[in-house]
């Protein structure tokens, strides 16, 4: 079957117990609910201008969007389907993770260098982590996160265990390749 959600690129998360689906809509600055079992839309909910990248933590059973245009994360509580706070960064936002413990939200920032780092207990920002030649690209483990840059050929790991109010992250980085992903013939958007 299909679900007609919004327009522009979508990106996907699950609730928990997978009984909810959750669908950004670039174009028109929403993000779709819906019910899972019976493939019905319930619900629009409003996240701003470009809402491009989405991540769900089971901790704070709340989902994280990332508006590349106005450079907010909207914090989403499933519970009431509601937009609950606006974690204001910067503008030039791009994908978002969570992390396996759903205690932090890392969002690349590639026009600012940088790696925002949100604490989900809280719903604050924490970190700015100066990671150079434009960020595009998050991996995690369960103890790293690794950034990939557009102008370098070296990858960047932040340590998980070292975020933190008061702490400063630990990024250290590897080669990994001769020549940056920006000197290849296109860019892929997937991991």
């Amino acid at each position: 079957g299909f679900v007609a959600t919004g327009e522009g690129h979508h990106e996907i998360a699950f609730s928990a117990d997978s009984r909810w689906v959750y669908v950004t809509n670039r174009n028109s600055g929403t993000v779709s609910v819906i019910e899972a079992a019976t493939r019905k839309l319930v619900k629009q909910i409003a996240t701003g201008a470009q809402p491009l990248s989405i991540g769900y933590s089971k901790l704070s059973q709340a989902l994280y969007v990332s508006d590349g245009k106005v450079g907010h994360v909207s914090v989403i509580d499933v519970a009431r389907q509601a937009v609950v706070k606006k974690v204001a960064l910067k503008a030039g936002l791009g994908p978002l993770k969570v992390s396996g413990d759903g205690r932090h939200v890392l969002v690349v920032n590639p026009g600012n260098d940088l790696v925002h780092v949100v604490d989900t207990a809280s719903n604050e920002a924490i970190h700015e982590v100066g990671i150079g030649g434009e960020p595009y690209q998050l991996s995690l483990t369960e103890s790293i996160a690794y950034v990939r840059s557009l102008h370098s050929e070296r990858v960047s790991m932040i340590t998980l265990a070292s975020l933190g109010v008061g702490s400063k992250p630990a990024v250290q980085s590897f080669g990994a390749g001769s020549q940056p992903p920006k000197a290849s013939q296109g860019v892929a958007i997937a991991d």
